[in-house]
């Protein structure tokens, strides 16, 4: 017999993730990436080596290699100021803890089959008719 709560199917979709199997990223919220804790998002980070951190060369002109804000390109992010997050690998979503990702989750009344064993009231499950 079909088994009522599943409607058949054996299954029935993970409400956690709406039956897609991933849900959004905690960490950066769905973004695929966070701020850089080395330089807090800025992309730069330490004083410039070519001019000492002041902005400016020897000539009074502004510094080539940090564009005049005294500052080196960041190392960690590259001058991003941002990173892809470590958590979904810059995708934004990760794998639904609920239903492990298949986005489905079987049904505990049927275990799955889609289908129900009801004892027949008239012999009691046996096959034959009790008098």
């Amino acid at each position: 017999m079909e088994c009522d709560e599943c409607d058949g199917y054996g299954y029935f979709k993970c409400r956690d993730c709406d039956g897609y199997g991933k849900i959004e990223c905690d960490e950066c919220y769905g973004k695929g990436r966070v701020r850089c804790n080395w330089c807090y998002g800025s992309g730069r980070d330490g004083n410039c080596i070519h001019c000492s951190g002041s902005g400016y060369d020897d000539s009074g002109f502004r510094c080539f290699f940090c564009d005049g804000t005294g500052k080196d390109e960041c190392f960690s992010c590259s001058g991003r100021g941002y990173k892809d997050c470590d958590d979904c690998d810059g995708t934004g979503v990760v794998e639904c803890d609920n239903c492990n990702g298949y986005g489905k989750l079987r049904c505990s009344e049927c275990d799955g089959e889609g289908k129900v064993k009801k004892e027949c009231p008239e012999c009691e499950g046996s096959g034959r008719k009790l008098f």
